[in-house]
């Protein structure tokens, strides 16, 4: 399970380094607010919705975002944190599920990246900082990243990334490419493919399909594997759809 996290994209450092504070008031003017309704990729059910706040940059980049995820009965189950102030593809970030108190994050310290993992509130965290061949991504900055390389991409380049895993306090090379592109309901799309560099690795997890509208640059569905558990605490395979905007 803990791999299957770490490998999700869907393949942290301190709940109290990173903790859940109240945004800055002089953020306001600056947010968009969006939500995802993921359903389960087998019976089609809905697992869980991600509410979204992005507080944003004048440039309009991300500056911070928090995500809390709710089960169907609309009960927050898991909250995450994400500072991109400093880096747009390896951003800061903690997750906690409300659960069974089970943590991971990342921070980039000088040229090294200290990842952080709790199995659960029973537990204590582990730590390790290591230093990560470049491109470095991070949890959410594969979004960026993908955005910052979409020229490449749309023209059919295979791009390559380190990911880092905080479960496992390491770090997978991931690659990232176009399928193809569509159109639907008058939208523009292209459909990208998100696996594991490793074919070993390949064979073990599915790969994650991104499907982008081409002329927002922002996610319209994700596909694949999810860091959310269900209730036997095994990682959830979900179709992740935004019906207005996304990330």
């Amino acid at each position: 399970m803990a791999k299957q996290r770490s490998l999700a994209i869907i393949l942290f450092s301190g709940l109290l380094a990173f903790g859940f504070h109240t945004i800055p008031s002089f953020f306001n003017n600056r947010s968009l607010s969006y939500q995802g309704i993921a359903s389960d990729l087998q019976s089609g059910k809905v697992s869980f919705t991600e509410d979204h706040e992005e507080f944003l940059t004048d440039s309009q980049s991300p500056e911070i975002a928090t995500i809390q995820y709710r089960d169907p009965s609309g009960e927050i189950i898991v909250k995450k944190r994400i500072d991109y102030s400093h880096s747009l593809w390896a951003p800061d970030f903690m997750q906690e599920d409300l659960r069974d108190g089970y943590t991971e994050g990342a921070r980039v310290v000088g040229e090294e990246v200290e990842l952080t993992c709790r199995k659960d509130s029973k537990h204590a965290s582990k730590t390790k900082r290591i230093k990560i061949p470049s491109p470095v991504v991070i949890d959410g900055g594969f979004n960026q990243f993908l955005k910052q390389h979409w020229d490449q991409l749309a023209s059919g380049a295979t791009i390559q990334f380190n990911f880092a895993a905080p479960s496992q306090l390491d770090y997978y090379a991931f690659r990232v490419y176009l399928v193809k592109q569509e159109t639907a309901n008058g939208v523009n799309g292209l459909l990208f493919k998100m696996e594991p560099e490793s074919f070993l690795l390949r064979a073990l997890l599915a790969p994650i399909y991104l499907k982008y509208n081409a002329d927002t640059r922002r996610l319209q569905q994700y596909e694949g594997i999810t860091t959310i558990n269900d209730a036997r605490g095994k990682s959830l395979f979900a179709r992740i759809v935004y019906p207005v905007t996304g990330p």
